[in-house]
């Protein structure tokens, strides 16, 4: 898929006569319906490289991915629980994705030079998970509430965030039952540890409302 027309008309000219090549011309986050893939390789544009791969990680899904982003973007997809580019579009992506940085790219590669050095990053999706609709919703706010306060304790930023509403109680309960502290932030919870809470989280609910009938 290729947005710029010059470009679609020459790879277009240069791959004619090859039978297994398609090329679209078209917005890539304007086109619905792409059909089933199982592989990604691309060089997406900076400024909406993050919108892009979430939404071929989680409308198409595929089993590979290997794209070219600005270096400090492939930091913090492969970054660890604790480090400072740690944050919500690592947590998200890491749940699906296996990610590692395979080489970076000079700006001096590139013509006209950019002001900034790209990597290219590898993908691979992880085995499907067994999280229901509610699991998952719920781990999306909780890992957008969190890292909205960022550096705030998780117990606060949950709190005062609009992207997640849950009762302190059960909240404190749910990071007393992985064995965390009360101060615990959200940037050094893995996505595991996220997924747990909302787990936990939804059955303090069930059992809350079993409890009320």
């Amino acid at each position: 898929m290729e947005i710029d027309a010059g470009l679609f008309r020459v790879v277009s000219k240069r791959f004619a006569d090859n039978p297994n090549f398609k090329i679209i011309h078209s917005d890539f986050l304007k086109t619905e319906n792409l059909g089933s893939f199982n592989k990604v390789v691309a060089n997406l544009p900076y400024y909406c490289a993050s919108e892009i791969l979430f939404s071929c990680a989680e409308q198409y899904n595929p089993e590979l991915m290997c794209i070219m982003i600005q270096k400090e973007m492939a930091e913090r997809i492969v970054s660890s629980p604790g480090d400072e580019s740690y944050g919500a579009m690592t947590v998200m992506l890491s749940h699906m994705y296996s990610s590692k940085i395979a080489f970076n790219v000079p700006p001096s590669s590139f013509f006209p030079q950019p002001d900034v050095t790209s990597s290219v990053v590898v993908m691979e999706r992880r085995t499907a998970d067994d999280l229901s609709a509610e699991e998952r919703e719920l781990f999306g706010k909780l890992v957008k509430g969190a890292f909205w306060g960022r550096r705030k304790t998780l117990m606060k930023a949950c709190s005062s965030s609009p992207h997640v509403s849950i009762d302190k109680r059960i909240l404190l309960d749910a990071v007393r039952s992985l064995g965390l502290n009360d101060t615990v932030r959200g940037e050094e919870l893995s996505p595991g540890q996220f997924i747990a809470l909302a787990r936990f989280i939804i059955s303090s609910r069930v059992s809350h409302d079993k409890s009320e009938n």
